[in-house]
């Protein structure tokens, strides 16, 4: 997780997650995926994997669910 955009402290905007071959994606979220804005936020700051479900849309991504990664 690199970057987690809020329309408040619960709802996700989108976000942005880095694989370990370093690249980069971004998601954009509509309604409760799992995690609040400031439980992504957590990730970031400590690194910790996430595990993302989504579509692509014309749009771009969309995040539907997010969980802790195993």
């Amino acid at each position: 997780m690199v970057d987690v955009q809020a329309a408040s402290p619960v709802e996700v905007r989108s976000f942005t997650i880095q694989t370990a071959d370093r690249s980069r994606f971004t998601f954009t979220a509509r309604g409760d995926v799992g995690f609040t804005a400031s439980h992504l936020r957590e990730h970031m700051l400590v690194a910790e994997r996430v595990k993302v479900t989504y579509v692509k849309e014309r749009e771009g991504l969309r995040a539907l669910r997010v969980e802790d990664a195993p």
